[in-house]
């Protein structure tokens, strides 16, 4: 069992990274024992929303999660997400608008879509007006668009 902290999951966020086979590939071992753990995932939309982040760490968090999304965050699922982790990673994406990566955007809002498909509106009631409050605010053009873009997809 693997110590699922902030250090850890971004130790393996460095290595799948990394050019060298072998980092590759230890990375992709411990990725899928973190994502069993609790707060796996929350801690990934936290690395990719962090402007200090670099780039490819945001990028492959971003795709993590949203792999992750994908596989854990229906109820059916082999190890479904619990509501906690549910409910943290909801309140970051409702600030995802702020990324200005593309790349990095583009992977969080196939996570956002999707979690939208599945909560809104029975339990994510507040993504539309908080969308809706961000384009009608005095933030930059870009975040306008951006949230115009999550409640399109």
């Amino acid at each position: 069992m693997v110590e699922c902290s902030l250090q850890t999951v971004s130790q393996a966020i460095v290595a799948a990274c990394s050019q060298d086979y072998v980092q590759v590939k230890q990375a992709e071992q411990m990725i899928s024992q973190l994502e069993l753990e609790q707060n796996f995932f929350p801690i990934l939309a936290e690395l990719c929303i962090d402007s200090s982040v670099p780039v490819d760490k945001r990028r492959m968090s971003a795709i993590c999660l949203k792999n992750g999304v994908t596989k854990f965050w229906r109820t059916m699922s082999p190890h479904p997400l619990c509501k906690e982790d549910k409910d943290k990673i909801k309140n970051i994406a409702l600030r995802c608008y702020s990324v200005e990566i593309k790349e990095v955007f583009d992977q969080l809002l196939e996570s956002v879509a999707k979690i939208s498909r599945y909560e809104f509106p029975k339990t994510w009631p507040e993504f539309v007006p908080t969308q809706v409050q961000v384009i009608e605010s005095s933030m930059s053009e870009g975040e306008k668009l951006r949230a115009l873009l999550m409640l399109y997809k």
